[in-house]
C-alpha cells in the first residue's frame, strides 16, 4: 500500500500547492494512485473490461476467494 499512499498525497499535495481545493486534489489524486495500481497490476475495478469479478455475484465471490 505504501507506494500507492505515497503517489497519492504526492500529487494531492502538488495540485494544492497550485491553487487546487482540497476536495478538488483529492479526487484527481485518488485517480492517480487507481491508474499506478492498474500499470502495476493490483488494481481490478468493475468499470473496466479486464475486472476480474465480472457478472459473478458477491457471494459467488467470497466463496470462490475465501472459501467460506
Amino acid at each position: 500500500e505504501f507506494p500507492y499512499l505515497l503517489e497519492h498525497e504526492r500529487v494531492e499535495r502538488k495540485l494544492m500547492s497550485e491553487g487546487k481545493s482540497y476536495q478538488s486534489a483529492h479526487d484527481f489524486a485518488t485517480a492517480a494512485d487507481k491508474e499506478l495500481r492498474r500499470r502495476n497490476g493490483v488494481g481490478h475495478y468493475p468499470s473496466e473490461p479486464s475486472y476480474p469479478w465480472r457478472g459473478r455475484s458477491n457471494e459467488k465471490i467470497i466463496t470462490e476467494q475465501y472459501y467460506v
